[in-house]
């Protein structure tokens, strides 16, 4: 079994259910596991299978939500244990999250990045929890305008769409192991969290703030 396997280790119908459908998604990718599938290989009666999962579709809802129920928990750890009134080390310290949520958990970024097996922009029940993390990206980042660090007419929106990109291509480089092509000398975390921060000097100094104000990127002193 898996580490992202282990995770739903227990002996309840639910946690034994959603071990084996991650097991047999990361088995096989391209096509994800029918109940009648989760059934034969987790030794649950199909019965009760559908007692608690009506389909498949169900029981990958279920197994997404859990692994987003768990990535705005780190995001939410992450940015507290920031200081407050530094914003851009808190935009940073989320991005670190997301990318870290993605590396403990590939099969279901997998899942999450193929919109033709589950398209989580299409289920309400999924879709809030990006939501939360968006509203939460786009609150730092008017904090640190208002508080001088970006300038007063940088566009928000765009600055966090644009981050969001990055942020998910990193984590893809990652979840797919390709970051070692670019930085073989580190391990993938450690290469990711440097380009993160690289990426916040950018932003930095491509929104710096007028009449002298201190650089943004001056504030991203992190603890270790």
């Amino acid at each position: 079994m898996s580490n992202a396997a282990q995770s739903y280790t227990g002996t309840g119908v639910h946690q034994r259910a959603l071990s084996s459908m991650l097991a047999l998604i990361e088995q096989h990718i391209v096509t994800p596991p029918t109940l009648e599938d989760v059934a034969r290989d987790s030794g649950i009666p199909l019965q009760e299978l559908q007692a608690i999962f009506p389909d498949t579709h169900a029981a990958l809802v279920a197994l997404a939500e859990d692994s987003l129920m768990r990535l705005v928990d780190g995001c939410t750890k992450a940015v507290v244990m920031i200081d407050p009134n530094d914003a851009m080390a808190q935009f940073g310290a989320l991005g670190e999250a997301y990318v870290m949520w993605a590396y403990e958990n590939p099969v279901q970024f997998r899942l999450m990045s193929n919109t033709k097996v589950l398209d989580t922009s299409q289920n309400p029940q999924l879709d809030r929890y990006f939501q939360s993390v968006r509203d939460l990206m786009v609150r730092m980042l008017e904090r640190a305008r208002d508080a001088g660090l970006l300038h007063p007419d940088e566009n928000i929106p765009q600055l966090a769409l644009t981050s969001r990109i990055y942020a998910y291509g990193v984590a893809r480089m990652i979840v797919d192991d390709r970051m070692r092509e670019w930085d073989n000398g580190r391990d993938q975390m450690e290469a990711a969290r440097a380009s993160i921060k690289d990426f916040l000097q950018r932003i930095a100094r491509g929104s710096r703030a007028p009449n002298g104000a201190r650089r943004p990127e001056e504030n991203l002193s992190r603890p270790a």
